[in-house]
């Protein structure tokens, strides 16, 4: 009969605390990727809001260039924002729709150059995290001269 060679004491496997330290070096690494994770996610919510706020101020600029009759001046009378606050829904359910300067008369005429300006702005609150710490106030402002 044969016998068996007792294998040494470093040759039979993992210990328990071997295992417990690689499984905790493991759930440090995958917290960091779901915090990753998150914030990727929050910064697309931001450039997506963001985009979908330039995109009415895009759609109020050609407004503006188009109204050559007027030079603009369509754009100031009751109503004429309407159609472009109904798209602000894409942007946030906090998003606004305004002129920079809300006294200010519409359009601002500069006397030095005979120019029409007109400043509008979108404005929403931004998630500052997912926990729900608050809002930040963001704003993106369009300024057409004509």
């Amino acid at each position: 009969m044969k016998r068996k060679h007792a294998t040494p004491a470093s040759a039979r496997g993992f210990s328990l605390v071997e295992i417990l330290i690689a499984l905790l070096i493991l759930s440090v690494g995958i917290l960091g990727m779901l915090a990753l994770q998150a914030q990727s996610v929050k910064s697309n919510i931001s450039s997506d809001q963001r985009t979908h706020a330039l995109m009415i101020l895009d759609s109020i600029e050609e407004t503006i260039l188009a109204d050559t009759d007027n030079r603009g001046a369509s754009i100031c009378g009751a109503g004429a924002l309407v159609p472009f606050t109904n798209n602000l829904s894409g942007v946030d359910n906090t998003a606004k729709l305004s002129m920079v300067d809300v006294n200010a008369p519409c359009p601002i005429v500069d006397p030095n150059n005979d120019m029409n300006i007109y400043r509008f702005q979108v404005s929403w609150e931004e998630l500052q995290s997912f926990r729900g710490n608050g809002q930040d106030p963001t704003a993106v402002v369009r300024e057409v001269r004509l």
